[in-house]
């Protein structure tokens, strides 16, 4: 699997290649471009809940598709969105939701569209491929080239991280 999600009414989501699966602890139901015209590609590359209890799902060529109210409703450049591809998805607890893309950066989910995050130009032509929020509200951005922080629209690179690695996945871990 590429990425999982349980959402509050209890299902768990699998992102695949082979497409999204609904599990509800005893059956697993599986959507896919064959069943759900919506996803227009079976590569799921990103899952996220919003506070809405919207499921936001990111493919790998199909865009950006939610789920609402048990209907899926696709998301693509008429909403903001460059390209077909998106790498991450990420809904922080101030209720924005965040989108990795494939070499055009990093776009929040605002009025209804998609729109590119102010102070961006650092990242705008990077695949930003995970997205995690820390304590502090930084947003953490990993891309092909390095680590970022992001935070009240600017951009600063992690020190630590250089820009020497591809950084896939990016885990906070909580201490006391």
């Amino acid at each position: 699997f590429i990425s999982i999600v349980q959402t509050r009414d209890g299902y768990l989501w699998v992102g695949r290649v082979e497409g999204l699966a609904r599990f509800d602890g005893l059956r697993s139901v599986v959507f896919d471009k064959s069943n759900t015209p919506a996803l227009a590609d079976n590569w799921i590359r990103g899952l996220a809940e919003d506070r809405e209890g919207r499921l936001w799902i990111g493919t790998l060529g199909g865009g950006i598709v939610c789920r609402e109210s048990g209907r899926f409703l696709r998301f693509g450049a008429d909403e903001g969105i460059p390209g077909e591809v998106v790498s991450a998805l990420y809904a922080d607890r101030s209720g924005r939701l965040w989108v990795g893309t494939r070499g055009a950066g990093l776009y929040r989910f605002q009025g209804g569209r998609f729109v590119r995050a102010t102070g961006d130009e650092a990242l705008a032509t990077r695949t930003v491929r995970s997205l995690v929020e820390d304590g502090d509200g930084t947003l953490w951005v990993g891309t092909e080239t390095g680590l970022f922080g992001y935070s009240a629209g600017e951009v600063r690179i992690a020190p630590a991280a250089g820009g020497l690695a591809t950084f896939h996945a990016v885990f906070l871990l909580a201490h006391d």
